[in-house]
């Protein structure tokens, strides 16, 4: 019997039906794309996932058919049976119409379980029976986890997919729409993460950023994180440079007097101080200014506008505004931005902070440049003008506007991003999202690669009233996404009842005041344990009370039309021990007092055996061995037993099997049991896949 898989697609070029002749290439991959386990073609200059060579298929309308396998065809290989032995396969392609060369074409297609049947061939009609099976043979690790449920109960797979179905039912899964907008190429598309540490610095949303780069080439992905101390972001990473033509931006032509992009009024703008920041490239300074973001319909009103002079001014940088009684004010920094080393044509940030009440009664206006964005360099002298009344934004129902607008002289050059902020290191009140400004009149275009922004508010130690606590604003970064994911269970995975639901659902509506109605929220229940040793927990009630948490978080999410996507699930079901899925965190600590090592085994001495002593207690944790330079030891870290002082408090030792063996200052160095609360590295990785699978799957 041939192994051969029939494979129908779609190829759509700049939106349009290909018809002709076309190059093709085929992969089998795993889920995120990191593994191939079969290719269409050898893979050898380079090993590196894309066959060397492809085949020609006709394509018709847009339709083409392939049996993938099939030797007969020129440039293919034959699939070997033992492929199908991997859990999950996913088939990778790329497309060659003649003209722009190869693409690899997104998302990667999961393969049904009909190609798995190709097993079987070997294996009769029944001949595996009941005495084939030995006694014990079976047991509960080779029993997938929920395919046995009560009668009348509801297997975990069961409850996810009913969660997934509901999804789907009343919007079509945000992770359907994302995967949609990346599909189509065109637009900037986002992720906002609220967590708790277990995404500290993007543990889990990283790979999961990497991963969608991988399979939209031309989108450029980049990543930001929120510091828990204010309205702080850390300076974009960039994870993935796109295809798709440089750095986003809005293009303005040289000699266009008004070429506006903007959007109307639909967020609150600043009551008080005031910081407005804009990445932008002038081109010419010969016109009389450049304006870079405005608000002004006319002097009479209050608004602003923020520009850079022309040359024969100094290439100043300038805020023109308006108060309560309509008097238009000009106010200008003292030196030009040639002071700091930047030159017409060079990109650079222009930022201005106002002070609405310097206590003199009047404003100090300060003016900065930047070339990333994050480190500022105060232009000139601050400036304080004796204007009073209302701040230059209240009360102004006019539109916003980029690249110039009513009343104003239009830029000549780019705009990469503007932003109006509440406050002086305050946070943006409007989308950060170049596409969000909608064109308006002109010859203005966008270009550059569309953008992927995957946004992380992890917020270590933080439950749902941590988060209740901070301005919604500081954490609520807007690159307009299509989901936000929410995993805030961990340090309230005991808890549960109405006080959790009410806190949760008063969150998510702050969320949604935030970003308006368009994101998906998807929430994630949280890794399960390794359970607290009975000595501490005899009646296993913080078990029990994690259960019930996750029961409850899911039984309300789907009821409340919120997607979810079940981590404890994905871990239950992984075949590897929970303790290998999981680190370690500490609860009791007691000093170490000395660290030595035979090559093989350390003998590890502690002030005070009190909460290791128990039998109970198998693994312990090295925590703040430093060496002698001050940095950290290779021994921290968690360690199986191999014996222990019988001493039930007091000082003892432990000893584990190590080839550390070197000196360590111990100087704040203690020891503690594990209790396996946050993801191990393997377990990040799960994380990542069960994400990236939702995704995928365009669900919830």
């Amino acid at each position: 019997m041939p192994h051969l898989i029939n494979y129908q697609g779609r190829m759509v070029v700049n939106g349009v039906n290909f018809d002709g002749n076309g190059q093709f290439k085929f992969a089998l991959v795993n889920r995120i794309g990191s593994q191939t386990y079969w290719t269409s073609s050898a893979d050898s200059a380079p090993a590196d996932g894309v066959p060397d060579t492809g085949l020609t298929l006709p394509v018709s309308k847009g339709l083409y058919s392939v049996a993938l396998g099939d030797t007969a065809l020129a440039g293919m290989m034959a699939l070997p049976p033992g492929v199908f032995t991997n859990d999950e396969l996913f088939l990778r392609v790329w497309f060659n119409d003649g003209t722009r060369g190869w693409e690899m074409l997104a998302p990667d297609q999961r393969i049904a379980a009909v190609a798995y049947a190709m097993m079987a061939e070997n294996v009769p009609d029944g001949a595996i029976t009941a005495a084939k099976i030995a006694p014990g043979a079976v047991t509960g690790s080779h029993i997938a986890a929920g395919a046995i449920a009560a009668a009348g109960g509801e297997t975990q797979e069961g409850a996810q997919a009913r969660v997934d179905a509901l999804g789907a039912m009343i919007g079509g899964g945000g992770m359907n729409s994302l995967k949609v907008m990346l599909s189509e190429g065109r637009r900037t598309a986002g992720i906002h993460i609220i967590s708790d540490s277990t995404n500290a610095g993007g543990k889990w949303s990283n790979p999961v950023a990497a991963a969608i780069g991988q399979m939209f080439p031309a989108y450029t992905v980049k990543r930001t994180d929120w510091s828990p101390t204010g309205a702080g972001w850390t300076n974009p990473a960039v994870v993935q440079t796109g295809t798709g033509g440089g750095e986003r931006r809005w293009e303005f032509p040289t000699g266009a007097d008004w070429c506006p992009v903007g959007f109307p009024v639909d967020f609150p703008m600043p009551q008080g101080d005031l910081d407005i920041r804009a990445k932008v490239r002038v081109d010419d300074s010969s016109a009389s200014a450049n304006t870079f973001v405005s608000k002004w319909d006319s002097p009479g009103k209050l608004g602003f506008k923020f520009s850079q002079s022309s040359a024969g001014n100094g290439r100043r940088l300038v805020l023109e505004f308006a108060t309560a009684n309509g008097t238009p004010y000009y106010v200008q920094s003292t030196a030009g931005i040639l002071a700091n080393g930047i030159s017409d044509g060079t990109p650079y940030w222009a930022r201005v902070t106002v002070d609405i009440n310097n206590g003199n009664g009047g404003k100090t206006f300060t003016f900065f440049t930047s070339t990333n964005g994050n480190a500022w360099v105060t232009l000139g002298e601050a400036v304080n003008h004796g204007a009073s009344g209302v701040n230059p934004l209240g009360g102004n129902d006019s539109n916003c506007y980029l690249g110039g607008g009513l009343g104003t002289v239009g830029l000549r050059g780019a705009i990469y991003t503007a932003e109006i902020r509440d406050g002086i290191g305050g946070p943006p009140v409007h989308p950060l999202n170049l596409d969000a400004w909608a064109f308006n009149q002109g010859t203005v275009s966008l270009q550059g690669a569309p953008e992927l922004w995957v946004t992380n508010a992890a917020y270590s130690g933080a439950g749902t009233d941590a988060f209740l606590l901070v301005p919604p604003a500081n954490f609520c970064r807007n690159y307009s996404p299509q989901v936000i994911l929410i995993s805030l269970s961990h340090n309230n995975v005991r808890e549960h009842g109405i006080r959790f639901i009410n806190e949760m659902s008063t969150l998510i509506a702050n969320v949604r005041a935030n970003f308006g109605p368009i994101p998906r929220i998807i929430l994630l229940t949280q890794n399960p344990q390794v359970p607290i040793p009975t000595s501490l927990d005899p009646s296993m009630l913080y078990e029990s009370a994690r259960v019930a948490h996750r029961v409850q978080f899911m039984s309300w999410a789907s009821g409340a039309g919120y997607g979810v996507i079940d981590i404890w699930n994905a871990f239950k079901k992984d075949a590897r021990p929970l303790e290998v899925l999981v680190g370690t965190n500490t609860w009791l600590y007691a000093p170490i007092t000395s660290l030595t090592g035979s090559g093989s085994t350390v003998t590890m001495n502690v002030a005070d055996m009190a909460n290791l002593s128990h039998p109970d207690i198998t693994q312990v944790a090295v925590i703040g061995v430093k060496r002698s330079d001050g940095s950290p030891s290779p021994i921290n870290g968690a360690y199986r037993i191999q014996s222990k002082s019988t001493n039930a408090s007091g000082p003892g030792w432990i000893k584990f099997a190590s080839t550390w063996n070197e000196s360590a200052v111990l100087d704040g160095a203690s020891a503690s049991y594990c209790d396996g609360v946050h993801p191990s590295t393997a377990g990040y990785q799960l994380w990542s896949e069960a994400v990236l699978d939702a995704f995928k799957r365009g669900v919830p």
